[in-house]
């Protein structure tokens, strides 16, 4: 009785290990899943000079200050351009960090003339903060323009000259 019992045994193992056989060797069909390339969502900094500036728009990136440049011949670029941002929403509001606060408020751009309004922000002392110049940039931009290295231009009013941001 215990042969048979043990033949039973064997010859069932031998056939759950034959189905898991199968089972683990059988070809899985993987479906294919194709993703649509994704539009880019910001300009990357391009020395070459290869971005298409009508295709930019303000809300494109964060855009860091690079420098300002006076027409007395004054250069002014920030110590850590990192610390310097300025988004643009599509809700028309925007929002800046400097190396001490943040600055917000609303902005209209009316076919490249570009005015920031109702600006508010924290006020934390700095000592060396460079927050004034961000902030007499904004208060003084008259228009924009973009460049095909990937910038953003504001222009300041009256000629009085440009801040660069990428």
């Amino acid at each position: 009785m215990i042969k048979y019992i043990l033949i039973i045994l064997i010859v069932v193992g031998l056939g759950w290990f034959v189905i898991g056989k199968k089972t683990a060797t059988a070809p899985v069909e993987t479906p294919i899943v194709v993703t649509p390339t994704p539009t880019p969502t910001h300009v990357a900094e391009n020395p070459e000079g290869e971005a298409d500036p009508a295709r930019m728009t303000l809300f494109i990136t964060d855009w860091h200050w690079i420098s300002a440049q006076y027409n007395d011949g004054t250069k002014v670029v920030p110590k850590d351009s990192n610390k310097f941002t300025l988004t643009f929403k599509k809700d028309g509001t925007f929002s800046a960090s400097t190396d001490c606060n943040g600055i917000g408020g609303n902005y209209v751009d009316n076919n490249k003339v570009l005015t920031f309004s109702k600006m508010l922000s924290t006020l934390m002392y700095c000592d060396g903060s460079q927050e004034g110049e961000m902030r007499k940039i904004l208060e003084n931009t008259g228009s924009y323009h973009f460049t095909n290295r990937g910038e953003l231009i504001l222009e300041l009013k009256s000629g009085s000259g440009t801040a660069t941001f990428r």
